[in-house]
C-alpha cells in the first residue's frame, strides 16, 4: 500500500497537525506514506514540498493570490473564506509519487484549485477538517444553511446578490466534482451530519474517523513538578486557553470565556483562579480589569512543551462557537486535564459530561462559568479519578493504531472496488 497525503502544511494549524499525525500512524503500520505540502516546516520521513519549482516562496505567494482573487470580486477581509482558483496540479503529484490512494486533507489557501480533483487516475479519499468542501467558500457556515441547497447572497461576504462569489464557487464545485468518485471522511459526527445534509456531498459515502495523537508525548504528568518548571503558581487553580490566533477569532469564543470569567467575578468566585494562555504573547487589558492574575506562555511548537502545560493546569477552556474535533481538547484529555466546552460541534464526541469535563448549554455564559467553577474545585481523591477517566477515554478513542486501521480498511475497500 502506497498512500499520498496532500495537505497545505505539515504543522501550521490543527488540520495540518492532524494530517501529520495520520502520516506517522500509517508509517508505524508499515505503509509507504508520503505527505506533500506547500511549504514543509518539519524534516520528518517522507514529508515533501509540493511546489519544488517555486521553492519555499510558492507556499507564501499562493495564499496571497487566492486572497487577491476574492478582493477583485469586491470582497475585502473575510476570515476563513477561500476561493481556491490559483492554478495547481494534483495529477503531477500522482505521476511523481505513483500512489495507490490519494488522501486529501486541508488543500485550501490557494494550494489546489477546485478543478484539480478531476481525472486523477487513482482512488481519492478526502478528509474534511471544516465545512469548506461543501459550501460556497466559507470554512464554517455559522447559522447559514444555504449549503443545503445552493449558495449565493452569502452573509459572510455581506452580499445581497444571488449570483455572487459564493454562488460562483459552489457552481465550480458542482460542475467539477459531480461525476468524480471519492470517499469522504470527517473526524467528528457533527461535521459528518453537516456533509450529509449538503447538496454537494449528500449522496456520497461519508465515514467518521477521529484524529489520533501521540499518547507517549501527551500523557499524565506530575502537576506540581511541571508548575515549578514552567513558573506557574502552585497555590492557584489554573485555567488554560489555547490562543494561536484565536484571541481575535470570534468562532473560537475567547470573548465568551471572558464573559464567563466576568460572571465568576460577580459571584465572588474568582479569587483563586489564574488564567494561562499559550499561542499568544499578550492578553487584552480586560483580563486584568476583571481582577484575574494571568500569564502568556507564548507560541509553543514542541509537543512536549504543550503537553507539559496541559498537565500543569486544572482545566482547559474550549469556548468555541463552532468547531470540528479540536486537537487541543484531545491533547488536554490525554494529559488528564478535564475540559469545559459548549455542547456544540464535535465537542460531545470527546467530552463525557461530568465524567471528563463539562458541556455547557450553547452559549450560556453562566453555565460555562459553572463548568469552570465545578472542574476547578474537584478535590482529591476524586481529582485523580477524573484525570484517570480523561486518560482512559483518550486511549480508547484516539490511539494512532485505531486511526491507521480505520483508514487502511477504507483504502483497501476502495481499491477492491467494493464501495
Amino acid at each position: 500500500m502506497k498512500v499520498l497525503l496532500v495537505s497545505y502544511s505539515d504543522i501550521m494549524g490543527g488540520a495540518s497537525r492532524a494530517c501529520l499525525r495520520l502520516h506517522r500512524a500509517l508509517l508505524a503500520e508499515g505503509v509507504e506514506s508520503h505527505l506533500v505540502c506547500s511549504n514543509p516546516k518539519t524534516e520528518e520521513r517522507n514529508v515533501h514540498r509540493a511546489f519544488s519549482y517555486m521553492g519555499k516562496y510558492g507556499g507564501k505567494i499562493r495564499p496571497l493570490l487566492d486572497e487577491w482573487i476574492r478582493k477583485i470580486r469586491g470582497h475585502g477581509e473575510v476570515p476563513q473564506w477561500t476561493v481556491d482558483q490559483v492554478p495547481g496540479s494534483l495529477r503531477r503529484l500522482v505521476r511523481k509519487y505513483k500512489p495507490d490512494v490519494v488522501n486529501l486533507h486541508f488543500v485550501n489557501a490557494g494550494y489546489l484549485p477546485i478543478e484539480a480533483i478531476r481525472d486523477v487516475g487513482v482512488p481519492i479519499v478526502w478528509t474534511l477538517h471544516d465545512m469548506w468542501a461543501f459550501t460556497g467558500g466559507c470554512h464554517y457556515a455559522g447559522k447559514c444553511i444555504k449549503y443545503q441547497a445552493r449558495c449565493g447572497a452569502c452573509p459572510q461576504l455581506n452580499s445581497g446578490v444571488v449570483d455572487d462569489l459564493s454562488w460562483n464557487v459552489w457552481n465550480r464545485k458542482n460542475r467539477s466534482w459531480g461525476d468524480v468518485k471519492f470517499e469522504v471522511v470527517t473526524p467528528s459526527n457533527w461535521l459528518g451530519e453537516c456533509a450529509r445534509s449538503s447538496t454537494l456531498f449528500g449522496s456520497r459515502n461519508i465515514s467518521v474517523i477521529p484524529y489520533s495523537i501521540n499518547l507517549d508525548v501527551f500523557t499524565v504528568l506530575d502537576q506540581i513538578l511541571y508548575r515549578k518548571k514552567l513558573g506557574l503558581p502552585r497555590d492557584k487553580k489554573l485555567i488554560l486557553f489555547g490562543a494561536a490566533s484565536h484571541l481575535s477569532d470570534r468562532r473560537k469564543g475567547f470573548d465568551l470565556l471572558l464573559s464567563a470569567l466576568g460572571h465568576l467575578k460577580t459571584q465572588d468566585l474568582h479569587q483563586n483562579l489564574h488564567l494561562v494562555v499559550f499561542g499568544s504573547d499578550t492578553l487584552p487589558p480586560v483580563v486584568g480589569d476583571l481582577g484575574y492574575t494571568s500569564q502568556c506562555m507564548g507560541k509553543l511548537t514542541r509537543e512536549e512543551d504543550i503537553a507539559a502545560l496541559y498537565g500543569a493546569c486544572d482545566v482547559f477552556a474550549a469556548p468555541s462557537r463552532e468547531d470540528n474535533l479540536p486537537n487541543t481538547v484531545i491533547e488536554s484529555l490525554a494529559c488528564g486535564t478535564p475540559v469545559v466546552a459548549f455542547d456544540t460541534g464535535g465537542m460531545p464526541d470527546m467530552i463525557e459530561h461530568l465524567r471528563v469535563g463539562y458541556l455547557a448549554k450553547p452559549f450560556d455564559i453562566q453555565d460555562f462559568a459553572k463548568g469552570i467553577h465545578q472542574l476547578t474545585n474537584v478535590e482529591s481523591p476524586e481529582r485523580k479519578d477524573v484525570r484517570d477517566r480523561c486518560r482512559k477515554r483518550t486511549c480508547e478513542l484516539y490511539h494512532d493504531e485505531i486511526q491507521a486501521t480505520a483508514y487502511l480498511k477504507l483504502y483497501y475497500t476502495m481499491l477492491a472496488g467494493v464501495s
